[in-house]
């Protein structure tokens, strides 16, 4: 703390500067004469229209003048001289962030002569030299087609900024919205000076306290290069500022409509025959601003309300009347070869229809007595029998094997209860010292959660999963101009954010935590996953005009906050959990006298059903695999809380900013500007538990030196040194205002999301979780019954916390660690760009943007697997010829399995079959056997009581495979080492609103490198054959092998939007004088709509397996002429859609053991993905200047259905980049949707 209060005093007392952050703006220019001499000691005045509220100044010695923290809004700017005429500007649109130049030109003459000039936007940038990126002005906001879920949110409309690329798939794990080839976890969202980001793991596109165009004023996009005093984060600054009141009274009310019939179909229901799915929509509220005390007091108010109530076909599984009572039916055949079919299957001659449609039997059966047959006399569990009568009997019977199990279908609801308002209230003290609040809260509530799986499982019963969001955002800011020279702003106020993921159902399963083999459970009791977050802020900008001087200084300071309220412990939940596995509690055929499935018999069970059987056995009479439970510690580490305690994680994060700048106006039209940020990131502090690091490196597969442990200290370093540089110019050649020319380079710094610390790194510390199965408690001996169902009990920890801060010496568990070295992200930017207004309110840009990101935040597979440096890779290669060695002849010895004493070649083909797939090796994954068999624990003993790995039993070190055996499953080690480059062409042609028309056109040529594309999160280390998998080092040696075409690479994108008022009616260019009737018909028409192209996104291809590394799967090589783009999706003769034409897909191979693709990450490009939308509404005059309007809002108006990732992207599956519908790939875009509304404007 005495280093921030030092740096805070440092600040202040400097008495220099700043731009508020995100709050407001600055009119500022140089008064000059005739001959182009500066005009000193000139007054100047800056009038909102809209309040009546003035400030005044005088110019300084070189003329210069500022006003700064200025409200948005439209300013009359008067400037008064003796011995020149009055200059007057009027209708000057200042928009947030955007520092508006407003040079006044004194002419000779007197007092009582004015020159006035006519206003309007800033349309090219003179005051700053980087800030690049756009505003979504109020007509925009308002008149663009907006029409989504669960709100109406108009932060998607920054995908129509230049640089910024849409990704609507949920599979681009770099997120949907991203800018520049950054990261979308790099965005920043500020609403009125407070940041209004969901802090754990938040995204482009998102921000807690929803927003609706109705209560912002407009929004400001910076998408690079931002100046010193926005700073933070590399990715899209969002600046967004919620209306004022002013001193007329201004308000509507509205309501916007969704339904069923307004949709168009989804490619999946349409392939199955299904209606369109059932959502209905209703979004309704109003505003209302105005005076308290006329040119003093106003006030503004905004509610939104919305219910949204959709419904989803499902099928459950259940079991019939039959089976719930012990009779488990089978049909026999010789051999066993002919097994149960329900309705739907096909004849084949190993299934056959055993039912009809309603479920009677077709086909000969025999029946086991299940009750009759349980050694013990027991019967069926009663605690079974109760659970499955909340069950309803079948009414599906292609579901299931039709005899015992079959579907039952019926139609889900869920529904979201929204409520958001926002309250402000602006109070102008004196000219000096001015003062707002704003406060914005509510509730977004989703029940019966289906995004989160939390449908009702059957009629009836409750839900598994409501969704609890619970936003507030409060800003205060505070305005003082102690002098004409001097503004300080100070901003205080929070961010909070709060999930919870409730079970409504919880307290009736509690009792009942059964989880079944073969049917939907009937309840859920697990507990869910709660998480708070809260940040408080404290900003204050200090500016200072001196001679050709613009000073500022600043600092943000953040308190953050995240309390997790976890019922998942690890892999398991709080509360204890039964399951009936009959892996660890098999039916003795003997003792429960089950049938026969043989190759050899005349008629028999099949194999496929004596599992079914088993399955139903333990089932039906509750014969318990095993029992369940995550413990979590007490902080003393002594001893684990009682069973059903959740993991309370309470951790701290903190930031503090501080920056400082200078804009010189070195000339009239030459403007340099250059600051340095410190952006410091202190590491996380967690509350109520020690923080336990290894007391050893673990990075890079270090060997150990001593015996692993886990004792207390940070998770990472305090990073207090991130200065980041800003420094460029504005340069208005022709020196009218017309013309810029403006170049900037700075560097920025990244967050670390908490998220991935609280859902990984924390919860798995050694002693402060465990996860205890008791997998034995329910197995028979040949004369005592194992505990069943109905007297189940929970599972006891065998080990204190303290004890398991030292890890046993072999398990198959994983383990997340962070680098402790860890960096904070930092992306040096540089941009170039050119402006040039062309007519009046109609600018032409064209930028350059390039960055280079470093120290990006990342994680990998410390305890990779090797089969180089061992010899393994030799051994490997020999086998597939045939040749047994030494060394895999030694490996076979020490397997318990191997009682025959096969050597190498022998053993592997009996044992590793499915991933050899027999000698000649086909597969050549050698990463994958190795894996298996550095995996494999065997022969648990009390000292060793997870078992000893295969290679300690064939005598080889515990370490031959992997460097640390006491987590065989995986060390992910959270680090900075990813790194990413970014280059862009952009153009953009801008006309503002004008004589009812608004047009802005953007085009992007760009390329975007990296290793990795996402930041951890939901996913850290990926591994297999997923496209986040991609991302993930396939050697941690050789980081450059991944780097590649970002997975956010569209090379080509263009977008737009437009507002055109229909020349006809009232106040138009034509009809201005019909009368009403006539008005009413053919005026008042407004046609908007918005859209992209875009090039399509890179994506890899996979071999299936891992033959370079043990992690990630090994992309597919392509043999021939092959190209990134050679893919175009087709219909085939089979009637199937595919991407790649049969002859493409055979080009591909697996490459040699222990060999990289000739291909490599993201070699390969999609198609190219578009989409529309549009807007028709029509206003009638009601009251004045009082107006109806009904809107007709289309998204996706063509009904453009494009994929992004295949049935598969790996080349063993027979859905290899194969597209059908119901089945494959993930949509790029939605179907169509209309949504109606009505609004009164007052």
């Amino acid at each position: 703390m005495k280093r921030i209060l030092f740096f805070t005093i440092l600040f202040l007392t400097a008495s220099i500067v700043g731009l508020a952050q995100g709050t407001t703006s600055r009119i500022s220019g140089v008064a000059t004469d005739a001959s182009g001499a500066v005009v000193p000691n000139a007054a100047i005045t800056a009038t909102n229209d809209d309040t009546g509220i003035s400030y005044s100044t005088k110019t300084s010695a070189s003329g210069t003048y500022s006003f700064d923290s200025l409200q948005i809004g439209r300013y009359t700017v008067r400037a008064e001289a003796p011995g020149f005429r009055p200059f007057v500007s009027t209708g000057n649109v200042l928009a947030i962030g955007v520092p508006t130049s407003i040079d006044p030109k004194f002419q000779i003459g007197g007092a009582s002569e004015s020159v006035e000039v006519q206003g309007g936007y800033n349309l090219v940038e003179t005051e700053s030299s980087g800030n690049f990126g756009a505003v979504i002005d109020n007509v925009t906001l308002t008149q663009l087609p907006i029409v989504g879920t669960r709100g109406r949110n108009p932060l998607g409309l920054t995908q129509y900024i230049p640089g910024v690329v849409q990704n609507n798939s949920a599979n681009a794990p770099g997120g949907d919205i991203v800018v520049n080839g950054s990261r979308d976890r790099a965005f920043n969202y500020v609403l009125d000076g407070i940041d209004d980001n969901e802090t754990s793991s938040g995204g482009s596109n998102t921000s807690p306290s929803h927003q609706n165009p109705d209560m912002l004023a407009e929004f400001r996009v910076i998408t690079s290069n931002p100046t010193a005093e926005f700073g933070r984060n590399s990715g899209a600054q969002v600046l967004m500022v919620t209306k004022s009141g002013t001193n007329t009274f201004h308000g509507n009310l509205f309501e916007f409509y969704q339904s069923p019939f307004l949709q168009a179909n989804t490619p999946a229901a349409k392939a199955v025959g299904h209606p369109r799915p059932q959502f209905v929509q209703n979004i309704y509220g109003g505003s209302l601003g105005g005076p308290i005390w006329r040119d003093r007091a106003f006030f503004f108010a905004n509610v939104e309300l919305l219910h949204a109530l959709s419904s989803s076909p499902v099928t459950r599984t259940v079991y019939t009347a039959t089976a719930r009572n012990g009779q488990f039916r089978y049909v026999t055949s010789p051999n066993g070869a002919l097994k149960n079919g329900n309705a739907a299957a096909p004849v084949t001659s190993t299934t056959a229809p055993s039912v009809d449609a309603n479920g009677n039997p077709i086909l000969p059966f025999t029946t086991y007595n299940i009750a009759t047959n349980d050694p013990f006399h027991v019967g069926l569990d009663p605690a079974i029998k109760g659970y499955l009568a909340l069950t309803p009997l079948p009414n599906n019977f292609t579901v299931g094997d039709g005899l015992n199990t079959a579907g039952f279908n019926f139609t889900a609801p869920a529904n979201d209860r929204q409520v958001d308002t926002t309250y402000k209230i602006d109070y102008v003290f004196n000219l000096k010292n001015a003062l707002f609040g704003r406060i914005s809260t509510g509730h977004q509530n989703t029940f019966d959660d289906v995004v989160n799986g939390g449908l009702q499982p059957f009629p009836g019963l409750p839900g598994t999963v409501n969704t609890y969001r619970q936003p507030r955002n409060l800003a205060i800011n505070y305005r003082f101009s102690p002098t004409r020279s001097l503004t300080n702003e100070l901003v205080v106020g929070f961010n909070r954010f709060g999930y919870a993921f409730i079970n409504p159902g919880f307290a009736n399963a509690v009792t009942q935590p059964f989880n079944m083999n073969l049917v939907t459970n009937p309840l859920s009791s697990y507990i869910g996953n709660n998480r708070y977050l809260t940040t408080i802020q404290y900003v204050d900008n200090v500016t200072y005009v001196r001679g050709a001087h613009i000073l500022k200084a600043g600092f943000n300071l953040r308190n953050g906050r995240e309390i997790d309220h976890r019922g998942s412990i690890g892999a398991l939940n709080a509360i204890p959990q039964v399951t009936f596995s009959t892996s660890n509690n098999p039916v003795n055929t003997t003792q429960y006298n089950t049938p026969v499935s043989s190759s050899s018999c005349a008629s028999c069970i099949s194999s496929t059903d004596l599992g079914t059987l088993n399955s139903t056995v333990n089932d039906v009479l509750g014969r318990i695999g095993s029992t369940q439970a995550g413990y979590v510690s007490q902080p003393s580490l002594a001893a684990f809380k009682p069973a059903g305690s959740i993991n309370d994680m309470d951790a701290r994060w903190d930031e503090y900013d501080f920056y400082v700048q200078d804009t010189w106006h070195a000339t009239p039209n030459l403007v340099i500007d250059y600051g340095l940020r410190d952006d410091t990131r202190l590491a996380p502090k967690f509350q109520g538990f020690p923080s336990l690091v290894p007391n050893q490196d673990m990075r890079y597969g270090t060997p150990l030196t001593s015996p692993l442990q886990f004792v207390p200290g940070k998770f990472m370093n305090n990073r207090w040194n991130n200065l980041g540089p800003s420094i460029g110019f504005a340069w208005d050649p022709f020196k009218d205002g017309k013309t810029s020319v403006r170049g900037n380079y700075r560097i920025a710094f990244d967050r670390i999301d908490s998220f991935s610390f609280s859902s990984t790194v924390f919860q798995g510390l050694p002693g402060l979780t465990y996860q205890v199965t008791n997998g034995t408690i329910g197995q028979d001996t040949s004369t005592t019954q194992g505990l069943r169902a109905q007297n189940w009990v929970a599972p006891t920890p065998t080990a204190t916390p303290q004890v398991l801060t030292t890890p046993p010496a072999y398990s198959a568990n994983s383990l997340t660690i962070s680098d402790p070295h860890m960096q904070t992200p930092t992306v040096a930017q540089w941009g170039l760009s050119v402006q040039r207004e062309l007519l009046k309110n109609t600018v032409l840009t064209v930028s350059y943007i390039g960055n280079h990101g470093t120290h990006l935040y990342g994680g990998y597979d410390s305890n990779q697997v090797d089969f180089r440096s061992n010899g393994f890779l030799n051994a490997f290669t020999s086998a597939q010829a045939g040749i047994d060695t030494p060394l895999m002849t030694q490996i076979a010895s020490g397997d318990t399995r191997n009682t025959a004493h096969l050597a190498g070649v022998a053993y592997l083909k009996a044992n590793y079959a499915s991933t050899i797939q027999t000698v000649p090796f086909k597969t050549n994954d050698v990463g994958g056997l190795a894996n298996s068999l550095a995996n494999r624990l065997q022969s648990a003993t009390t000292a060793n009581p997870n078992g000893v790995p295969l290679v300690v039993a064939s005598g080889l070190s515990p370490t031959f495979f992997k460097p640390y055996p006491q987590y065989l499953g995986g060390v992910f080690v959270l680090q900075t080492r990813d790194y990413s480059n970014y280059n862009g062409l952009q153009v953009q042609l801008e006309k503002r609103f004008s004589q009812g028309f608004l047009v802005t056109m953007n085009y992007t040529f760009s390329k975007t490198l990296d290793v990795r594309s996402y930041d951890p999160a939901f996913t850290t280390v990926a591994t297999g054959s997923t496209q986040s998998a991609a991302g993930t080092p396939f050697d941690y040696h050789t980081p450059r092998l991944n780097y590649a075409p970002s997975d956010l690479d569209n090379t080509h994108v263009l977008n737009g939007y437009f507002v055109w008022d229909l020349p006809f009616g009232h106040g138009r260019t034509f009809g201005s004088n019909w009368n009403r009737a006539l008005d009413g018909v053919i005026g008042g028409w407004r046609l908007s709509g918005d859209g992209y192209l875009q090039s399509g996104r890179p994506i890899t291809f996979f071999s299936g397996y891992n033959t370079f590394s043990g992690s990630v799967q090994t992309p597919a090589s392509c043999l021939g002429s092959c190209n990134a783009h050679m893919g175009n999706i087709h219909v085939e003769s089979s009637g199937q859609t595919y991407y790649f034409t049969p002859s493409q897909r055979a080009q591909f191979f697996v490459p040699d053991a222990g060999a990289f693709s000739n291909e490599g990450r993201n070699f390969f490009r999609q198609d190219h993905v578009w989409q529309a939308d549009s807007t028709l509404s029509k206003s009638f005059r009601t009251f004045r200047e009082e107006y109806l309007e009904f809107r007709l809002e289309a998204q996706n108006v063509f009904n453009v259905i494009t994929y992004d990732t295949f049935g598969s992207q790996s080349i063993q599956s027979t859905s290899f980049t194969r597209l059908n519908p119901a089945v494959d790939g993930v949509l790029n875009n939605s179907p169509r949707k209309v949504q109606l509304s009505a609004k009164y404007v007052f």
